[in-house]
């Protein structure tokens, strides 16, 4: 079973495989891509009206990929803690790695579309749809 987190594939597709909840704002946004946090997580630019730009965290809607830094592992184990050294360095190495491929796809700098844009957990982050601009 604590092998199950380290099989989660590096990289998914960005479509995300759920459906939004039905609160998701469905206007599609233009957003330019600052700054990879990790695989699924960004921070960017958006003009939220005329003139005024917002600088916002999204994480892409229905993607999980491995943490970069930390661990997503915690709950197996009962708590972050607890993980072992060995699962946590597996995971961070696949988590880089994952964002090493995300940031050749979609180079910082770069403007997508987001849309299905609902609140995170995390104050400030959105949770979106990310999409490249030709579609």
């Amino acid at each position: 079973m604590a092998l199950l987190c380290l099989m989660i594939m590096p990289v998914m597709a960005f479509a995300g495989s759920k459906n939004p909840p039905k609160k998701a704002l469905r206007h599609i946004y233009v957003v330019k891509v600052d700054r990879w946090i990790d695989a699924d997580t960004f921070k960017g630019q958006i003009e939220t009206q005329p003139g005024v730009i917002a600088y916002v965290s999204i994480r892409d809607f229905g993607d999980d990929t491995p943490e970069s830094k930390g661990t997503g592992c915690g709950k197996m184990y009962g708590g972050k803690n607890n993980v072992p050294d060995a699962v946590k360095s597996r995971e961070n190495a696949l988590g880089r790695a994952a964002t090493a491929f995300v940031k050749q796809l979609i180079p910082e700098g770069t403007t997508v579309k987001i849309s299905d844009v609902i609140n995170g957990k995390f104050a400030g982050r959105w949770i979106a749809r990310i999409m490249l601009m030709d579609g």
